[in-house]
Parts: structure tokens; C-alpha cells; sequence
């Protein structure tokens, strides 16, 4: 079933965050300029949006105010709207203030067991990081992710079909308006 996994598919990220703190290299007093548009354009998947909603309706979190403020980040960073191409990026994304991000250092309100696998694999590198000037992706633990759980592709697949949904990845916003769209902001996922 989706979601039977769902620690499965984080634990690296989250062993990976854990020993990085007790080095002393964490984002603990950092302005978290990581989750605003200075330097946010995280796209997730369908696996990973139905993983947050679901998060954010067991926390009584999933309201009408939340949807309007999805809406809100997506009218207002333009999410919806194709990114202009001057012919040299091939991976050009839209980058957004995340919902989720409370102006404050460790500034992200989602629990880390919730979270896309993107915002756990990016980290500081060293400790004493106060504007992201030393954060980047740990693309081998993220790589490495990717082979935890062998029925990750085939649940977002079911997803896709099931909802009829053509993308792969959407901004967080989008994604988590695209499940809206199919289950009331007051039901659970798993009804």
C-alpha cells in the first residue's frame, strides 16, 4: 500500500542529518534562506505530495486557510507559468518562498519523517552556516535513496494513473493543489 514505506524511503536523509548535527554541521542557526526564493525551487513527486498530505491532515493541518495560501504562493511566484528559455538551461525551474518556512532558523514546519526527500538531502557542510553560504544537495545520499524502497516508482505510478496526473514532479504547492483537487481539504488519503 503507498505510505507503507514512507520511513523507509527518508531514513538515510534523516541518519544523514542526525550525524551531521552531532559534527556540529547543522542549519540550527542559520537564517534558512534555503527555503525562500533566494534559493528554493524544489519540485516533489506524487509519492511525496500524498506523503505530506497526508502529514499535514493528520496534524489537522489540511484547512481551506492552507489552501488559500498555497494559491497564494502559486499566483504569486508564478509556479504555473512555463519558465522562459534562453536556449542555454536545460533545468530551468521557478523558484518560490516554501509554505512550510516560518522566517526563522530550522525554519521548516514539517516534521523530517514528512519531508521530500530534496529538502532533507540539502545541507550545510560545514558547522556555523548563518546564510546558506556553505548548503548544497548530498546527491549520493539522495542517489542512494532512490534504490530503498523498490516499489517507490511503481507507487507513483498508481498515483499517476489513478488521478490521472501526466507530471513527475511539481513544485510544492502545485503538487499538494493537485491532490486537493481530488480529495476534500477534510478527508484523509487513505480513506
Amino acid at each position: 500500500m503507498i505510505g507503507d514505506s514512507r520511513r523507509l524511503r527518508r531514513d538515510n536523509l534523516i541518519q544523514l542529518m542526525g550525524s551531521l548535527e552531532q559534527e556540529g554541521t547543522s542549519c540550527r542557526d542559520c537564517s534558512g534562506v534555503c527555503c525562500t526564493f533566494v534559493g528554493n525551487s524544489m519540485q516533489i513527486t506524487p509519492l511525496e505530495a500524498w506523503d505530506l498530505h497526508l502529514y499535514l491532515v493528520m496534524e489537522k493541518r489540511w484547512t481551506v486557510g492552507l489552501e488559500e495560501r498555497l494559491l497564494e504562493t502559486i499566483k504569486n511566484f508564478r509556479l504555473d507559468q512555463p519558465v522562459p528559455s534562453n536556449g542555454l538551461r536545460n533545468f530551468a525551474r521557478r523558484r518560490y518562498t516554501c509554505p512550510f518556512f516560518k522566517d526563522q532558523a530550522l525554519g521548516c514546519s514539517i516534521a523530517p519523517e514528512w519531508k521530500p526527500y530534496g529538502c532533507l538531502g540539502f545541507n550545510a557542510r560545514s558547522g556555523g552556516v548563518k546564510d546558506g553560504e556553505n548548503c548544497s544537495s548530498r546527491l549520493d545520499a539522495l542517489e542512494a535513496r532512490e534504490h530503498l524502497d523498490p516499489n517507490e516508482a511503481n507507487d507513483n505510478n498508481v498515483l499517476r494513473e489513478k488521478y490521472q496526473w501526466s507530471w513527475q514532479k511539481l513544485s510544492i504547492p502545485e503538487a499538494l493543489m493537485a491532490i486537493s483537487q481530488e480529495i476534500p481539504f477534510n478527508q484523509s488519503p487513505h480513506n
